[in-house]
């Protein structure tokens, strides 16, 4: 039997089952076809088809367990407090619990035997040279030692007593408080009389008729001021010079100059107050104290101003 021939030269075996599918028709295949031979060398990685299309997605898996409980998170800040509520309402009183009934009062005790006189104590002495010295300013609440006459004792004071003392033994035109604080003298109203030698003026009355003053005695000296206002009506001239009263009675020696004296819008200057009383704008020494001008220059009309301001020594 001839050898059989490859029909197929130009595709070389590569292995026994491809073989196989070429020659199932021929019956002598174990006959014609030797043994296999050796593989031969790899091909080369052929070409990667395309890429098939993606499949359906899968059904869902089943849940997993639980995982572990996570760390407890750190305590967020206090909130603010919240508006206070209202008081409760006050519950009644309770009933007052019924007095008790008073015991008897038991039997008074004997009178125990007087016991004998002690003997008096010696005088103690305070050695003011043994103390020593306090170096501080004096206080209200330091305390002195002192002979108490109304006791006839020894005793103890505050320091503040001493200032109440010492303050209310001031007297005149200077006042103190226990505190230390002074107050002058205040000062007083008085009412000025115009007089004249021989027949007094009127002021009058209406429009703006006054007669006001006001001063303050400190010891001798005497300051003041004093206003005369005729009125519209009723005013009448009077005879004689003027006479203008003070308050306080002035020393009476020549020469003394007690102030001013302005009439209407004239001022008529100084006021001196001369011992036979005749000068104009002088004090009438031989009279009442006050100032005297005379009538016959500044006589009593109608809304007239009379105006002094004094300061002069006192009798």
């Amino acid at each position: 039997m001839a050898r059989w021939q490859n029909p197929f030269r130009q595709v070389e075996p590569v292995n026994a089952t491809t073989l196989r599918q070429i020659f199932t028709s021929i019956a002598n295949w174990s006959e014609t076809v030797g043994g296999v031979g050796p593989a031969g060398p790899q091909g080369p990685i052929g070409v990667s088809g395309a890429t098939g299309a993606t499949g359906s997605t899968g059904s869902i898996g089943s849940t997993g367990s639980t995982g572990p409980t996570g760390l407890t998170g750190s305590t967020g800040p206090i909130g603010s407090t919240g508006p206070i509520g209202p008081t409760g309402l006050t519950g009644s009183t309770g009933p007052t619990g019924l007095t008790g009934s008073t015991g008897s009062t038991g039997p008074t005790g004997l009178t125990g035997a007087t016991g004998p006189t002690g003997s008096t104590g010696a005088t103690g002495n305070l050695d003011t040279n043994a103390l020593t010295e306090t170096g501080q300013a004096l206080v209200d609440a330091d305390v002195f030692a002192m002979y108490d006459a109304s006791q006839a004792a020894n005793r103890k004071s505050l320091m503040s007593r001493l200032a109440t003392y010492l303050f209310g033994k001031i007297s005149g035109d200077v006042t103190v408080t226990s505190a230390g604080v002074a107050t002058a003298k205040s000062w007083s109203s008085y009412t000025p009389v115009m007089t004249a030698a021989a027949a007094n003026p009127t002021r009058g009355t209406g429009g703006f008729s006054i007669a006001s003053g006001r001063y303050v005695q400190i010891g001798k000296s005497v300051y003041g001021h004093a206003i005369i206002i005729c009125g519209d009506t009723g005013v009448a001239v009077g005879s004689g010079d003027y006479r203008f009263s003070l308050p306080v009675a002035v020393r009476k020696s020549g020469g003394q100059i007690l102030g001013t004296l302005t009439i209407d819008s004239f001022n008529i200057g100084v006021i001196v107050g001369l011992n036979d009383g005749n000068a104009q704008g002088g004090l009438d020494m031989a009279a009442a104290v006050g100032v005297r001008v005379s009538s016959s220059s500044y006589n009593f009309i109608n809304g007239r101003h009379y105006r002094i301001n004094f300061s002069y020594e006192a009798a």
